[in-house]
């Protein structure tokens, strides 16, 4: 009965803390605050956090009793010990990319540091200043090559076009403070820096023009990069 219940306990509190984990985060302190609480220490997709535990759950549907809870407990340990690295590695990285900006004299009002797709070892970093970001990639296998950022506009000047639009708000309060705009076609446009990458973002939103904003934004459809693409990228960051 014990097991039955520290399973159950589990399955509902395994899911928000799951998400607590990725870039996004969850409101985990509802209904005391909405604040998206977030540790971004995993990307939302990562075979080594979930093949050994869905091998595990085969295991012990398999074996079932006593021998298929053991089997149950080793795939939630093995998560679980993958999570913690990836926080401990998080903790490297960060540390290494504020060091190497601080030698270039690089300066940042905000830096956010996450695992690139699939993996803990290469880390990808956004540096939010007033009028630009800038995008940084950080390897566990070559921690002393150095930091190379790429810097893109944020157009500020566009946010306070539609200052106290609920939509441009509720988005740079989501984010954290990582977005940036744009302008195509006469449209403005606000994108959610954390996910994405070289301009190319998950979320980006048109909320119109400042004479007519935009009652419902619209998603813009984002173009990802083919899986070969990635790994290459991926490699290539190593």
């Amino acid at each position: 009965m014990a097991g039955v219940v520290a399973g159950y306990l589990a399955g509902i509190h395994h899911p928000p803390l799951l998400d607590l984990m990725t870039v996004y985060g969850t409101q985990l302190g509802l209904p005391l605050t909405d604040h998206p609480y977030a540790v971004g220490s995993i990307y939302i997709v990562d075979p080594l956090y979930t093949l050994p535990m869905l091998i595990c759950l085969a295991v012990a549907l398999w074996r079932r009793g006593e021998q298929g809870l053991r089997w149950s407990r080793l795939g939630l340990a093995i998560s679980t010990l993958y999570l913690a690295w990836s926080m401990v590695i998080q903790g490297v990285a960060s540390w290494q990319i504020k060091q190497s900006l601080a030698a270039q004299a690089i300066p940042a009002d905000k830096i956010l540091v996450t695992p690139t797709a699939f993996n803990t070892l290469v880390w990808r970093s956004v540096i939010i200043t007033p009028e630009r970001y800038g995008e940084a990639y950080w390897s566990l296998l070559s921690p002393g090559r150095s930091l190379k950022v790429n810097w893109r506009p944020r157009h500020p000047e566009l946010f306070e076009q539609l200052k106290g639009d609920w939509y441009a708000e509720r988005v740079a309060w989501f984010s954290h403070g990582f977005y940036a705009m744009g302008e195509s076609n006469g449209q403005i446009t606000i994108s959610d820096l954390r996910m994405g990458e070289g301009g190319h973002y998950t979320f980006t939103f048109n909320l119109g023009t400042p004479q007519q904003p935009a009652t419902h934004p619209e998603r813009v459809p984002s173009s990802r990069p083919a899986l070969s693409v990635s790994f290459t990228a991926l490699k290539e960051r190593l």
